[in-house]
């Protein structure tokens, strides 16, 4: 069983990157609960670039909050920032960030079929 608030909770999500801060989509649950208590946050991207070999990954740590201004619900509203689950996801989440740690990795020599 989670315990949320005791143990890190790691789930997927679609993000939209809004000038310096990663915004999400939400209903009620663990992640706006955690949001509208301004808890410490972590959010991780990787990606790969299987033609040039190089992998990278970028670790943002800062602290969650809800949207709640009306004018910025609106323009959050015409992007493309889509729930994956069917059920709406009416809640906008941001982290604003207070570390941004990353690297990039490349390893030479991979057969060019590597990835898979």
């Amino acid at each position: 069983m989670d315990a949320v608030g005791v143990l890190p909770s790691i789930v997927p999500v679609n993000y939209l990157l809004d000038n310096d801060r990663i915004v999400i989509r939400t209903d009620a649950g663990s992640k706006l609960a955690a949001a509208l208590r301004g808890a410490p946050v972590a959010f991780e991207v990787d990606g790969v670039d299987q033609n040039h070999q190089v992998g990278w990954s970028v670790v943002v740590r800062g602290r969650a909050e809800e949207i709640t201004d009306e004018d910025k619900l609106a323009e959050l509203r015409q992007t493309p920032l889509l729930a994956w689950h069917p059920r709406a996801k009416p809640r906008y989440i941001q982290i604003n960030p207070s570390q941004v740690i990353g690297r990039r990795i490349k390893i030479a020599g991979l057969p060019p079929d590597w990835w898979g």
